[in-house]
């Protein structure tokens, strides 16, 4: 029987239908070992499908740390015409149900300071709620603070002109646009879901807020704008979070070292 290796990346998805988890539970069940992003969706995994632990492993996605050092956002501002002195939120995904986007500007509008301009927002993405959202931030009065970016090959610049990176998330498994962005040393304000507990640890790399709760969430933001110290200590302790963790090369090599496990071939050196 051939080897057969399956990745879960998300374990909730209220968003694929009742066939699509069948086949997903199909073929988590055929493969020889079944690989979450997480420990938290491993464990999932165990309880939700009844996968046998001896065939689960938790191998934590990795990003290239070569991409985010020495970025300069320099110009990012002057580009979409904001003051370089004024505060830049930023999120980075998908216009999709799941990222919370809704959770963001509701948190925006209840502050004042946004709604007059004087706090601004890049939206980085492109997605099915486009046109919603976009009506969404007309109707809440937020086109003074709110910036959408549509799709771009620029992140990592974008995201070093950052003073603060939001991830309102509904659900995720480990994403890596939250990692990018603590690689950029940027502070983050994420919600609890997924394996994101897993990486940020409350006050001490990062802020976590519940999901769907706009108020928690203005708090947080506004706790930020108030300390550039607070926003300065986050930032180094969320890079040396991903240095320590989550550089691509562990990734690769925990990978390759299952791979050849199961061809019988001894761990590579």
């Amino acid at each position: 029987m051939p080897v057969v290796f399956s990745t879960v990346h998300n374990i909730v998805n209220p968003w694929k239908g009742g066939f699509r988890k069948g086949i997903d539970r199909l073929f988590a069940r055929l493969s020889t070992r079944v690989i979450g992003c997480s420990e938290e969706v491993t464990q999932a995994l165990a309880t939700r499908d009844g996968i046998p632990a001896e065939r689960l492993m938790a191998i934590p996605n990795g990003i290239d740390l070569r991409k985010f050092a020495q970025v300069s956002g320099e110009g990012v501002r002057a580009e979409f015409g904001l003051p370089a002195d004024r505060p830049l939120l930023g999120v980075v995904g998908r216009l999709h149900p799941q990222k919370g986007h809704e959770d963001l500007f509701r948190a925006l509008a209840t502050m004042p300071q946004a709604r007059a301009g004087e706090v601004s927002c890049l939206v980085v993405g492109t997605g099915e709620l486009q046109d919603a959202l976009h009506a969404m931030v007309r109707q809440m009065g937020l086109e003074p603070c709110v910036v959408f970016t549509g799709m771009r090959t620029d992140v990592p610049r974008l995201v070093a002109a950052l003073d603060v990176f939001v991830m309102p998330s509904r659900w995720e498994g480990l994403p890596i646009a939250l990692l990018e962005a603590m690689a950029s040393a940027k502070p983050v304000i994420c919600t609890r879901v997924g394996g994101i507990p897993d990486v940020v640890r409350d006050g001490d790399n990062g802020l976590l807020v519940d999901a769907s709760d706009p108020a928690q969430l203005q708090q947080r933001i506004a706790q930020l704008l108030d300390s550039p110290d607070e926003r300065t200590r986050l930032g180094l302790r969320a890079r040396d979070t991903v240095i320590e963790r989550f550089d691509v090369t562990r990734t690769a090599a925990a990978y390759n070292n299952l791979h050849r496990q199961a061809l019988g071939l001894a761990p590579a050196a």
